[in-house]
């Protein structure tokens, strides 16, 4: 499945699986599987434009054609995996059978793209300071899906309005843990973490369990289908 394999790789099989790219746009998408390749294990500022042409056997005079420079190569590249992480998290969370189910399998979607694409999320924390393009594009991704979310959890428990700016706020903050430790654990490789945390499906049993109890102030209860 797309949301088990690295960014670069869910990218390569887009380009297999659509017959109708035109050559430009192949172009296009092998420098952005280059970009995504090598900052899984290159800092941003590292990263030369020679190693992307190399990387995706594109020429550099070809490469200016589709890019201006390796902040918009980045940006690009960063934008479409933003993108894929909501859609990841928003095709887990469809049809489960209680709001556990949906907190557990939406969880263990996010965290499986941490620990799948560690150095592309390194680049993104960065990136969000960095570019004000970018941090505008990723603001914007979270917002909709926190307000989804929150949303989603007030129609489910039918205690407050849809739209309840504290609902909002408590899923923020909910959502930013989750973001710390999972920075903590993969990106920044904390020895404690890394020592304890297990797989990501133990990982993610223990952020959905916190998660509730900060959201809805009960523990996870998972059906035996999800379990």
């Amino acid at each position: 499945m797309k949301k088990d394999i690295p960014f670069n790789k869910v990218l390569e099989q887009q380009a297999k699986d659509d017959v109708t790219l035109k050559k430009g746009d192949r172009t296009r998408l092998r420098l952005m599987v280059a970009t995504a390749k090598l900052l899984q294990d290159t800092f941003f500022h590292d990263l030369r434009i020679t190693d992307i042409c190399k990387q995706s056997g594109v020429s550099q005079g070809t490469f200016y054609l589709y890019f201006n420079d390796k902040m918009s190569v980045t940006t690009t590249t960063l934008s479409q995996f933003v993108h894929h992480i909501f859609q990841s998290l928003k095709e887990a969370g469809a049809n489960q059978n209680s709001l556990s189910d949906a907190v557990y399998a939406t969880t263990l979607s996010y965290v499986k793209q941490f620990y799948l694409n560690r150095g592309l999320l390194r680049c993104l924390m960065q990136m969000t300071e960095e570019s004000t393009e970018f941090e505008k594009i990723y603001q914007s991704l979270n917002s909709t899906w926190n307000k989804r979310t929150a949303s989603a959890i007030a129609r489910r428990l039918g205690n407050r309005p849809a739209d309840d700016p504290e609902g909002v706020m408590i899923v923020y903050a909910a959502g930013g843990m989750v973001d710390e430790y999972l920075a903590n654990l993969y990106v920044r490789k904390d020895p404690t973490l890394t020592k304890y945390s297990g797989a990501p499906e133990d990982v993610a049993h223990l952020l959905s369990n916190l998660w509730m109890r900060v959201v809805i102030g009960d523990n996870i209860r998972l059906s035996e289908k999800t379990r």
